[in-house]
């Protein structure tokens, strides 16, 4: 079937890179945070200044999923070669998911002195758990398989019949969870987990040469619902937060919090603070009152992470051409896969130099946290760019 008319000419988003320059710096400050957070007394100024940073941060992945729907989209109704398309996708995402599976695998079991497991690693590298920041691919490659699928569909039914379809399947799948496993943990770490961000990803591909019309005509109304949605998201979020990062304290020690099989195994007299537990009332939990308080967790994050990643999108578009401010976040959002890659080592790096922190305290030794994982990793990037082993690290 012959595209339609608004996709005869390829897209260019003008706009992309320094958005995805953002989104990177969110994502690195979400795993300094995760290292800092549970340090400071809880509703001290610093806790509050952290976890409030971390909860607009939470909008990194979701952004960066919406982006890659919107190109990938664009990409398919352009073009209808679909060999060409998973070809590419299995060089710039599987591969590097992979390879840096694989490294990163190593590492954890060197530092935490665990013997090495072919078939478990295969193991981890299928379900995405060889290491906990590399999800992220784990539920892009996910959406890469999904949206080929879902192009046909595109083509023959109504934008808002699919919406309201996929949106449908998605509260079916979450209340099934629920009242069969009294758990929708199998959802945390799959891409309906992101359904919003597919579906206004998929409208936008849809409408391409409308996109930054769109998104300025509608800029009031994004930032008053991003600010209302916040209001109810955040102070919910920065509890979570608090409790991961204060078990990220123990993992960063030599008591392990995890088995070679991935397991939680924490010290004696500390509990794992998860999604399914936050709604527990004892043995009687009550699988209605969970199943509510799931989906009114679900939809909370849902409407700000979207929201967020809309006015991120709304910043990128009205960024005044040329200001330093922007080239500089356009020329790390080039690179923006490989930092997120690499800077989870120099973070462990400097995990090891916390000494650091007792001259120029906490907050400071955050602030170069975030500074050197962006800095270091850009200067990676370029120079494997230079020695042309960006390919075989990166896929690209």
């Amino acid at each position: 079937m012959t595209p339609p008319s608004n996709h005869t000419t390829r897209v260019r988003f003008e706009w992309a890179d320094a958005y995805k320059g953002v989104a990177i710096l969110f994502v690195v400050m979400i795993h300094v945070f995760g290292r800092f957070m549970g340090l400071y007394p809880v509703r001290s100024f610093q806790w509050y200044v952290i976890g409030f940073m971390h909860g607009i941060a939470d909008c990194a992945v979701p952004a960066f999923l919406l982006l890659s729907v919107i190109v990938n989209v664009n990409s398919l109704l352009l073009k209808n070669d679909y060999r060409r398309y998973y070809l590419n996708r299995l060089q710039t995402i599987a591969y590097p998911y992979v390879i840096w599976s694989v490294l990163y695998y190593f590492l954890y079991i060197r530092q935490k002195g665990f013997t090495f497991s072919l078939s478990n690693l295969f193991h981890l590298i299928l379900i995405g758990k060889a290491y906990d920041h590399l999800y992220f691919l784990w539920v892009l490659l996910q959406i890469i398989v999904v949206l080929p699928l879902l192009i046909p569909i595109f083509r023959k039914m109504p934008i808002m019949t699919i919406i309201l379809s996929i949106i449908s399947l998605n509260v079916c799948v979450k209340v099934g969870l629920i009242l069969i496993l009294h758990s929708n943990s199998l959802l945390e770490r799959s891409a309906l987990r992101y359904t919003p961000m597919i579906l206004m990803g998929i409208y936008f591909a849809s409408k391409p040469m409308d996109l930054s019309r769109r998104i300025k005509q509608f800029a009031p109304w994004i930032i008053l619902l991003v600010i209302i949605a916040g209001f109810f998201y955040i102070p919910d979020s920065m509890i979570v937060h608090n409790h991961e990062s204060r078990l990220s304290i123990i993992s960063h020690s030599y008591a392990n919090i995890k088995d070679e099989r991935g397991k939680h195994s924490l010290p004696l007299g500390v509990s794992a603070f998860t999604a399914k537990n936050t709604y527990s009332h004892g043995p009687s939990q009550n699988s209605w009152h969970s199943m509510f308080h799931a989906i009114r967790k679900s939809v909370r994050s849902w409407f700000f992470t979207l929201l967020a990643s809309l006015c991120l999108m709304l910043l990128a578009i009205k960024w005044r051409s040329g200001s330093r401010l922007k080239i500089m976040f356009e020329r790390i959002g080039v690179y923006s896969l490989q930092i997120y890659l690499f800077h989870p080592m120099l973070l462990l790096v400097l995990d090891r130099l916390q000494f650091v922190s007792a001259y120029i305290g906490k907050f400071i030794t955050m602030i170069l946290y975030i500074f050197f994982a962006i800095l270091l990793s850009y200067v990676f990037a370029q120079l494997a760019e230079r020695l042309h082993i960006s390919r075989f690290l990166f896929g690209r």
